[in-house]
């Protein structure tokens, strides 16, 4: 998710995309030109601490371990029930990807391989689902082919 519009925030946009974005979706196009599917996710959900999405702050989802996590800043103030659930979808798709090289099981939407032609990724929030070109075509424009 776009940050306010700060010059802090945009200039964390940037660095969010130079370091992250462009060459994870580089390398998911490139896989899917080679016919092997990528699965690209974005996790959106938000710190009510005030971190907005920051970066690692999904690994206690993935893992569902946020009793490890308990004095973290970023988490204060989550509420359980919805962070509970947005791990349980987390941390299934991470298992049955690992298991079986596809991230769908039962508590999540189906999660489309990405291709360049509708730019499949999977948002995690506080509404999980699919979202055709999250990014946007915009995210090329600065970056070289």
């Amino acid at each position: 998710m776009r940050a306010s519009g700060t010059n802090a925030a945009l200039l964390g946009d940037l660095m969010t995309d130079a370091m992250f974005r462009i060459g994870s979706l580089c390398l998911a196009e490139w896989r899917a030109d080679q016919a092997r599917p990528a699965y690209v996710y974005q996790f959106d959900w938000q710190s009510p601490a005030g971190f907005e999405s920051c970066h690692c702050l999904e690994i206690p989802f993935v893992f569902n371990n946020f009793a490890a996590w308990q004095d973290s800043p970023m988490l204060k103030g989550a509420k359980p029930a919805e962070t509970r659930g947005l791990a349980e979808a987390m941390q299934g798709a991470w298992i049955a990807f690992a298991r079986a090289g596809k991230p769908d099981h039962p508590r999540l939407p189906a999660w489309p391989p990405y291709q360049r032609e509708d730019r499949m990724t999977m948002r995690f929030d506080s509404v999980i689902g699919p979202v055709s070109d999250l990014a946007g075509l915009a995210w090329r424009e600065p970056w070289p082919p």
